[in-house]
């Protein structure tokens, strides 16, 4: 019979997509997915695949950098090999042109991981907590 893990074996995946995020590194950040993982975010299509997250992610990354305020765990049900997540996260993006648009979004995550390996995000979803006239109703990559 499985043992379910603790929500901490979750932590290195988070803390390395964080700190991929921050620093740009779209191949840091992609390799947190599985080959077929899946990104949305609000009124954009689905990006699936590390190919096309990778370059989704370099177009993101030439238009906006990251700060991040807070993050904080509503909830998670973690299993041997599936595990789904739902947090907040605030902060900001900055535009390559110095504008800065606050964000405060909800995040919906699945993560799986092969027995013994390193849990990988399956599919990331997020979305607003607020109004939706953040970047995501202009910005297209």
């Amino acid at each position: 019979m499985s043992t379910a893990v603790e929500i901490g074996e979750l932590q290195p995946t988070y803390d390395a997509l964080v700190e991929a995020a921050l620093a740009q590194d779209v191949e840091g950040y992609a390799a947190q997915f599985v080959e077929d993982g899946v990104l949305m975010v609000p009124h954009s299509p689905a990006v699936r695949g590390r190919d096309a997250l990778a370059d989704w992610l370099r177009s993101f990354f030439s238009d906006w950098t990251i700060e991040v305020d807070s993050m904080a765990f509503e909830g998670v049900s973690v299993g041997d090999q599936v595990a789904y997540t739902w947090w907040n996260a605030a902060g900001t993006y900055v535009s390559t042109d110095g504008e800065r648009n606050p964000f405060d979004q909800k995040y919906l995550d699945a993560l799986v991981r092969e027995p013994g390996g390193p849990w990988r995000f399956a599919a990331h979803m997020a979305n607003s907590n607020g109004d939706s006239s953040g970047i995501w109703q202009s910005w297209r990559p």
